[in-house]
């Protein structure tokens, strides 16, 4: 995001969306929108990460229990999958927020 040397602003102006360098931070309209998008280009791979693990721990008796007792896909993703991995869901949401107020 540096305005002279930095990868987004050459990116722009080799594709020809900008004619002169942006300074990202320094603009009040983009500066928010900016670092929401860095924090965002941080945290989404930790999330991803968590996410996963906790999807790959999910209880395949209780899905399966409840295959059996009818339920549809949409409820077994409400009442089983989600109460399982909200822990994991919300200690990552306390840490990302650590981090960014760090």
């Amino acid at each position: 995001m540096q305005a002279d040397v930095g990868i987004i602003n050459f990116l722009l102006m080799s594709a020809g969306v900008a004619e002169k360098n942006i300074l990202f931070l320094l603009d009040p309209s983009l500066a928010l929108s900016s670092l929401i998008f860095v924090n965002l280009w941080k945290a989404l791979p930790f999330w991803f990460l968590m996410i996963t693990a906790a999807l790959q721990d999910k209880p395949m008796d209780q899905i399966e229990s409840a295959t059996l007792d009818g339920a549809k896909y949409h409820h077994i993703v409400r009442y089983v999958i989600i109460p399982h991995i909200s822990p994991i869901i919300a200690s990552t949401g306390v840490l990302t927020t650590i981090w960014t107020l760090n």
